[in-house]
């Protein structure tokens, strides 16, 4: 969530929980009508309020679209991986593989290699992650100019290729 969704969210928060409060005080001097509003308003502000499962319902029709083959889709869950907790990190990985599988992306093969290297999302696996990193150094000569990695991105990929393969010639 970007800052300006956050401090969005969180303005709407506490003029809900001044809202709440006036309404609770009116509720405590004996309105009925207060007290009836103060509990439907309450309920309907936990529903509003309960962003988790406003978020796992959203990923949930990602995923869905994405299953149908909408690009747009998988690309958006590859970056839970930048976005969101480590809870999402198995789906982001999910589509970050999909993606690097079937669509010639540098920058899915470069997610995907580091998440093998990191273990996010996914066992550790030095092995697979070598594998990508030179997946992905191969494209970015491949495409020359014309590939979206930056020179501080492929002498990353480089550096990591020859320190892994440094490890697995020592085993």
């Amino acid at each position: 969530m970007q800052e300006s969704e956050k401090s969005f969210y969180q303005t709407c928060c506490e003029k809900i929980n001044l809202g709440m409060k006036w309404l609770m005080s009116r509720a405590k001097k004996g309105g009925a009508l207060c007290t009836s509003v103060f509990h439907r308003v309450t309920g309907k502000a936990r529903e509003w309020m309960d962003f988790k499962q406003q978020k796992k319902e959203l990923y949930a029709s990602w995923e869905e679209e994405a299953k149908k083959g909408n690009q747009e889709a998988c690309y958006k869950l590859m970056m839970l991986y930048f976005d969101e907790t480590e809870e999402y990190y198995p789906l982001a990985f999910k589509w970050t593989e999909h993606i690097a599988c079937t669509v010639p992306d540098c920058a899915a093969m470069l997610q995907l290699a580091k998440m093998y290297d990191e273990g996010i999302g996914t066992p550790r696996n030095q092995e697979q992650a070598l594998t990508w990193y030179e997946h992905c150094l191969s494209l970015h000569i491949i495409r020359g100019k014309n590939s979206p990695l930056s020179i501080d991105a492929a002498n990353f990929v480089q550096q990591r290729i020859q320190t892994l393969r440094a490890r697995k010639s020592a085993n």
